[in-house]
């Protein structure tokens, strides 16, 4: 027996792209039981395009909007909420789905009762819809469906949120547990592979658009994130501070698993160190373990690290 399906969206200012998306959820293969929008506040025409695609889909489509701005994060926790589902999709409001997305995805969770969690691949395009060279893929993926493992996901997400389906157990987790301070697919993928049930299907099954208002991405294709730029700052941060948030599943971890969470931790807080406080030594300390490193940053990521942090090291100095 088929089971429901729950697509959740998180708008804001949506305006640009957001019909085109609405179209590509409406012409799937395997429609979708409802569809949670959560409008974080927006100042445009968003809400009045999802009112008319609720008046067309009344018995689908379910509007909530935020009083005032929540941030993306807890925008989509909120809707997480709403989901009756028992697998759930994740989706944003400026892609484009492919019409077999939801009957591939929710079809192989459906006949692997394993699996919790399943992440697709992407086309990128961009504004106008055009396909972008993808950049060099950072796991090695063999099979078409293939499991991910606690340490690869340590490292770094697999893929944006809007690739995702899970299942209801792992939705609840993540409400009961988190803190909502880091990436909410990253985490949600976490909870998946503590259990050994994050899997990866190496197809393309929607297109994932690149724009100046992207809220998040992929960094290898954020052509802004130059040697100076505070975004390297930023994105180390937001590394260590997943990692943080990671403590609050100890209960779901094995021991190999916590110790591998600890040995990240730290890790991440010596290159945040690096980045952020120009601590030169801690850069040593990265090489040291350069095959560790080498998984986060490109080699020439390594360099540029060194070359940030020794930049704003020589400014302080002569200020």
């Amino acid at each position: 027996m088929s089971q429901r399906i729950s697509v959740v969206m998180a708008t804001y200012n949506g305006v640009r792209f957001l019909r085109e998306q609405l179209d590509s959820l409406f012409v799937q293969t395997r429609m979708m039981d409802e569809l949670i929008v959560y409008d974080d506040a927006s100042e445009d025409e968003t809400v009045s395009i999802l009112r008319d695609y609720q008046r067309r889909y009344p018995s689908i489509v379910r509007i909530f909007i935020q009083k005032q701005r929540a941030g993306y994060i807890q925008n989509f926790a909120d809707a997480l909420r709403m989901a009756e589902g028992e697998i759930i999709f994740l989706c944003d409001q400026d892609d484009i789905w492919n019409p077999d997305k939801i009957e591939i995805m929710s079809m192989w969770l459906e006949t692997h009762p394993k699996a919790d969690c399943l992440n697709s691949a992407v086309d990128y395009v961009d504004e106008q819809g055009s396909l972008l060279k993808a950049p060099p893929q950072k796991m090695m993926i063999v099979d078409e469906y293939t499991e991910i493992s606690f340490s690869e996901i340590l490292l770094h997400n697999i893929s944006m949120g809007c690739t995702m389906a899970f299942r209801k157990t792992i939705r609840n987790s993540y409400l009961q547990t988190s803190s909502f301070q880091s990436a909410h697919d990253w985490e949600i993928n976490m909870i998946a592979a503590a259990r050994h049930t994050l899997y990866y299907v190496n197809q393309p099954l929607m297109r994932y658009r690149i724009h100046d208002a992207n809220t998040t991405g992929d960094d290898r294709m954020n052509h802004k994130n130059h040697i100076y730029a505070s975004q390297r700052e930023k994105n180390a941060q937001a590394m260590l501070a997943y990692i943080h948030a990671c403590r609050r599943y100890d209960a779901l971890m094995d021991e190999t698993q916590i110790k591998q969470l600890q040995e990240c931790e730290h890790f991440y807080g010596q290159r945040y160190a690096l980045l952020h406080e120009h601590k030169l030594r801690a850069w040593f300390y990265c090489i040291a373990r350069i095959r560790f490193y080498h998984r986060v940053v490109s080699y020439r990521g390594m360099l540029v690290d060194f070359l940030y942090a020794g930049k704003h090291n020589k400014l302080e100095k002569e200020s």
